[in-house]
């Protein structure tokens, strides 16, 4: 999302503030790496995701899944 001309990553910040890599958190998502960066480097819209994916990552992140979403 774009606000204030910066770019807003939900994903990454939420995966930052729990202290896990991309890896670590693809492999306790059950969640392709390559899947997580597209999200992250925004090339693939989390809003667009299975919601499956976006309640896993929630859980994963300890955050509600609409805080993934913003």
């Amino acid at each position: 999302m774009l606000k204030g001309g910066v770019i807003l990553n939900s994903l990454k910040d939420a995966r930052q503030k729990k202290g896990i890599t991309r890896k670590e958190l693809a492999e306790k998502s059950n969640i392709p790496i390559r899947t997580l960066e597209s999200y992250e480097q925004g090339l693939r819209c989390l809003n667009r995701a299975n919601i499956k994916t976006v309640l896993t990552l929630a859980s994963v992140l300890d955050v509600e899944p609409d805080d993934l979403l913003n």
